[in-house]
């Protein structure tokens, strides 16, 4: 499914809530604010070893690690007749630094065909970028009906289902040659070598839709404190991942890989809600999402319109921190 589709999807939704609400009597709303202080990993594998024997298995891995994010989020829900809920949910925020770590494998033919220093199947090359930019947006919405809470004698529980969208963009910069033991590819250059210093030479975005089911509960503490929990499954998440590699002439540009999959995914956020008042409280939490997929598709595109696909062994997404904001209902 592509932006588009999503985007259309989601204001979909969105219409549809307000229409709902135009027929039906709400009896309450509510909105809240909070910043999310984060850091995140984009990870994945793939196989090409049917495109070309002399690649190992597997071929090569791509690692965006230590993304740390800023993130600011506004909610909002309506209260309809019987306690019947929609939560509206948007996340706007920035990717400060990071390192992208990207690794390439030989098998034992392809090291003996390449010249390698080696001949067993093994890793031939690594170097670092450092991701300087883009940023990341997510948007989800949820519907809990009233006849799905539940209140044992030490809380409150609830359940929703829901839609997700997210998407983070990144930018890397510069090449630090960390590991070579080829002897003749040109971009493989002696360890220790840097290069492209400023120069963008990959960019990746990810983004993953997801369905998924929720329970959030609370249980009172003390004077005003009650500790919460938000758990949400989605046993249905797809993933569209898309590379620019700005330094390879001998594939396209926009984008060079493509990477598609249905996989799982879950969020978990649990932590402290101080309520002043019935209308006025706030909140410290611990966040954590991930996703992923295994034993999907990537696609090569050839700067002269041709393309070859390859098995994606794995992708994983994951960004945890603390949250931290405010709520007003009424």
């Amino acid at each position: 499914m592509n932006i588009q589709c999503r985007a259309a999807l989601f204001l979909l939704l969105i219409l549809t809530v307000f229409r709902v609400a135009a027929e039906v009597e709400v009896v309450g709303f509510g909105f809240g604010l909070n910043t999310w202080v984060s850091e995140g990993q984009t990870k994945w594998r793939h196989d090409a070893s049917a495109i070309d024997s002399d690649y190992g298995v597997p071929s090569s891995e791509l690692d965006y690690q230590g993304i740390s994010s800023e993130i600011a989020e506004l909610s909002g829900v309506l209260v309809f007749d019987h306690d019947d809920r929609v939560y509206i949910t948007l996340g706007l925020g920035t990717i400060n630094e990071g390192i992208l770590i990207d690794d390439d494998y030989w098998s034992a033919t392809g090291a003996v065909n390449q010249s390698d220093s080696r001949t067993d199947a093994h890793r031939f090359s690594r170097t670092h970028s450092d991701i300087t930019g883009d940023g990341l947006f997510y948007l989800q919405a949820e519907f809990s009906p009233g006849n799905m809470v539940f209140q044992p004698s030490f809380g409150r529980f609830r359940l929703s289902f829901g839609l997700q969208y997210w998407r983070e963009k990144y930018e890397a910069q510069g090449i630090r040659q960390i590991e070579c033991t080829s002897t003749i590819l040109l971009w493989c250059s002696p360890a220790g070598t840097s290069s492209r210093s400023g120069k963008t030479v990959i960019t990746n975005t990810v983004s993953w839709t997801g369905l998924g089911a929720s329970i959030d509960g609370q249980i009172p503490l003390f004077a005003g404190l009650a500790a919460e929990i938000d758990f949400t499954f989605y046993p249905l998440m797809s993933l569209v991942n898309e590379d620019i590699h700005h330094l390879r002439p001998d594939l396209a540009q926009d984008p060079s890989i493509r990477m598609t999959g249905t996989g799982m995914g879950y969020d978990l956020t649990a932590g402290l809600r101080y309520r002043f008042t019935d209308n006025f409280s706030l909140n410290l939490q611990y966040r954590v999402w991930q996703r992923w997929v295994k034993n999907q598709k990537i696609t090569f595109y050839g700067a002269g319109g041709g393309y070859s696909s390859a098995r994606l062994m794995d992708f994983t997404s994951w960004r945890d921190g603390w949250t931290s904001g405010v709520e007003l209902a009424f």
